[in-house]
């Protein structure tokens, strides 16, 4: 690699364009070549330099190089993600190179880190005192890990190597705090004995042992496993407790012990490297209902001899249209309460609503207190204590997710639910429910319910819509629609066969484009792709991407991670834009979907988010305190407990998987009366459970994030299980949860097991 290939490859990498392939690779000539590594020194200050003068709100402190977390790119937001994914690139180099270069013997009284390549981290010191020199830790100093592994070395012979996501804090030189993460510690010298472990809950006593912890966060029971020697709990006020004998493995409730577990498995060694399998930021991809056209540099690709493609003529552009990315329609009478354009009177039934006998207060209008239709001239409104029910001609079939979509309008005060049911029990019974509060008059627009049929609700019975006022002045419907998931996975797409290949000689020509041209059925959720007639490689130009509805245009270079070359077929999707605020439901862009699920970009730090979905009108209204975006992916709760799941690749023997993602509770109710009943984070193989996290408790208070994981080894595989078979992510909120399980930054690495 010449001097300007590397200052290409190394610029590359610090605007996040950078392949996981191509950043090891980088790294090794770094960590092989001193020229190599005053190179990048040069040109990561130079980048640096041009971040701080361009990104006006953020100071780069002291003279890092490289920021620890990745500064959005194009100066488009002014926040720096809290998340692991921004980071990943830059920290693989950074941990890797300033480790080589800047790490002198740690001073007395501190301790001494290395990290595993591939880990995402970041460092701070007690501002009052002296920072430790190189990758060191004293009085004070905080390591929280966002992924990975990271080996310390504490006064007194004391050893541990902790498991991202961790935040831990050296007390002084015999305690250690440990708020998150898996840890194995090692006292093998009578020296270190009293080495003590301080969680949120206990502190936990070295007798002279090896012991590792569980700590997770917004979870108060703590997983502790005695490997060898013994170990006493203590109270937090440092009441002694109970001495615990190796080999033993309990749950810990405070200062007590809450009953037994299994053994856990820890890593015993500093892996050498980890290897990112999947990450996903949900910052690429459509919008949806937005016209698209997109052109191509002639140059961008070519075929296997180094001709170069025709491209798209920038004159006739390939266009098409996104669809609403909603479920599939499910037909609904008087869905917009239009018939024939007749307005009803007080106590005249709406048609195609069930009537109630002699029953009044209810009806269509064109306007009340303010509120005008959504869609249409007329909307369907019921005084309190009156409802609107419907039954369809839809027979429920299991495992189908069913999601109903309503605006709903309100009086004063007014209180209003939407509710599915099934013709088995009738309308007084809900499948499914949703209650919608509002202390003003105002529209509260596309209001969702998620139904996931089983077996149970397939009796042959159909469906059914009840639009009910609880409570107050009056509630108001309109655009009522009943759709299902299609659950179809999405994402790169590949061309099933290729033509015969032409003459070398001859460009390769595009033979077929997905979606089509002028197509206006194109799902938000899938990848663009270019078919031509021969197998192609990347050659030097771009694609733009331009959403006509916004102005607004994504530029892809050749070599970007975004640009996907298949034989003959060119994948490709533009980073996702929203405005602040903004949330587009029923897509994710590769996922399967099976719960109400889509992307939303948090307005940040401490600013208030007014979405209409969650503004209730309170005081709480929200407020998304350290929410970072610029996008997050959004699940709204089911009865069913389902979620969003992915597959990631197959299994590989004697491997060691960890997987973590930033977590966020997102409350629709006031802060005290709202409820987070939990969510659940997965492996699966068909229908194995491998591994998982799961917790009733929300990981942080409302409106943050917090980093949370797992880990999983396929050395000892489940009966029926075995290396090749399919490895599938899901992550879902529990049933029973107000509000939104929100989740970011998503990152699954593999290390080979070490005897």
């Amino acid at each position: 690699m010449n001097m300007n290939d590397l200052e290409t490859r190394m610029l590359r990498m610090l605007d996040g364009e950078l392949s996981a392939d191509e950043a090891a690779e980088l790294e090794q000539v770094l960590i092989a070549s001193p020229e190599a590594r005053a190179v990048w020194h040069r040109v990561s200050h130079i980048h640096s330099a041009l971040e701080t003068r361009f990104a006006a709100s953020q100071t780069i402190a002291e003279s890092v190089p490289v920021p620890m977390s990745r500064v959005l790119e194009e100066q488009r937001r002014k926040v720096i993600r809290i998340s692991v994914m921004g980071a990943a690139a830059a920290v693989v180099i950074v941990a890797a190179v300033l480790w080589m270069i800047s790490s002198p013997e740690p001073e007395p009284g501190t301790a001494s880190f290395r990290v595993a390549s591939g880990t995402a981290f970041r460092l701070s010191h007690n501002a009052s005192g002296k920072a430790p020199m190189g990758n060191s830790l004293t009085v004070g100093s905080s390591l929280i890990i966002e992924h990975g592994v990271a080996e310390i070395r504490l006064p007194h012979d004391v050893r541990a190597l902790v498991e991202g996501p961790a935040l831990l804090t050296m007390q002084d030189d015999r305690t250690l705090k440990f708020d998150t993460g898996r840890g194995l510690f090692e006292v093998p010298t009578e020296q270190g004995q009293g080495f003590t472990v301080i969680t949120p809950h206990q502190q936990i006593v070295d007798l002279g042992t090896s012991f590792a912890i569980d700590v997770n966060p917004g979870n108060r029971m703590v997983n502790l496993h005695v490997i060898d020697g013994q170990v006493r709990v203590d109270t937090l006020d440092g009441n002694e407790g109970e001495v615990l004998q190796a080999p033993r493995s309990v749950r810990l409730d405070g200062g007590k012990i809450d009953g037994s577990i299994a053994m856990g498995n820890f890593l015993k060694k500093l892996p050498a490297k980890l290897k990112t399998i999947f990450e996903d930021d949900f910052e690429y991809g459509l919008l949806a209902e937005h016209p698209y056209s997109v052109t191509m540099d002639p140059s961008l690709v070519t075929n296997l001899k180094g001709r170069r493609s025709g491209g798209i003529s920038s004159d006739q552009p390939w266009t098409f249209r996104t669809t609403s990315g909603a479920p599939d329609s499910i037909p609904v009478r008087n869905a917009g309460f239009e018939e024939g354009k007749v307005k009803l009177s007080h106590g005249q039934p709406i048609p195609a609503w069930y009537p109630i006998a002699g029953g009044t207060g209810w009806g269509t209008d064109t306007s009340r207190s303010g509120l005008l239709p959504t869609e249409g001239e007329f909307f369907g409104r019921v005084f309190s204590g009156r409802r609107l029910k419907q039954k369809l001609p839809v027979q429920i079939v299991a495992g189908t997710t069913y999601v109903l979509t309503v605006d709903c309008g309100f009086g004063r005060n007014s209180v209003s639910t939407i509710r599915l049911w099934g013709s088995d029990a009738g309308p007084d019974v809900a499948l499914a429910e949703k209650t919608i509060h509002s202390k003003s008059s105002g529209w509260r627009k596309n209001e969702h319910l998620v139904f996931s049929a089983t077996e149970e609700h397939a009796s042959d019975q159909t469906l059914g819509i009840l639009l009910t006022c609880k409570s107050g002045e009056f509630a108001a419907f309109d655009r009522v629609r009943l759709g299902t998931l299609d659950g179809t996975p999405a994402g790169i797409l590949t061309h099933d066969g290729m033509p015969s290949a032409t003459d070398a000689k001859s460009p390769p020509q595009i033979i077929s484009l997905f979606p089509k041209a002028n197509s206006t059925d194109f799902h938000p959720s899938h990848a663009m792709r270019m078919v031509f007639d021969q197998p192609i490689r990347s050659g030097q130009g771009r694609v733009i991407v331009r959403d006509e509805g916004r102005d607004h245009e994504t530029t892809l270079i050749a070599g970007s991670k975004l640009l996907k070359i298949d034989g003959g077929t060119l994948s490709f999707l533009p980073r996702l834009r929203l405005k602040d605020g903004e949330t587009s439901m029923g897509h994710l862009s590769g996922w399967k979907i099976n719960a109400w699920a889509g992307v939303f970009n948090p307005s940040g730090n401490g600013t208030w988010y007014r979405d209409e979905m969650l503004d209730d009108q309170s005081d709480t209204e929200g407020a998304l305190a350290t929410m970072h975006g610029p996008i997050m992916a959004t699940i709204q709760p089911n009865p069913s407990g389902k979620g969003i799941s992915r597959d990631i690749g197959t299994i590989t023997a004697d491997t060691r998987y960890m997987v973590t993602t930033a977590v966020g509770v997102r409350s629709n109710t006031p802060a005290d009366s709202g409820k987070f009943a939990g969510y659940v984070m997965r492996l699966r193989s068909g229908d194995t459970l491998l591994a998982e996290i799961s917790s009733s408790a929300p990981p942080c208070a409302p409106n943050n994030l917090a980093n949370v994981g797992f880990s999983w080894d396929s050395s000892a595989l489940p009966e029926g299980v075995a290396a090749g078979d399919p490895l599938v992510l899901e992550i879902a909120p529990h049933a029973g949860t107000d509000g939104y399980l929100d989740i970011d930054a998503i990152r699954v690495t593999a290390t080979a097991l070490q005897d």
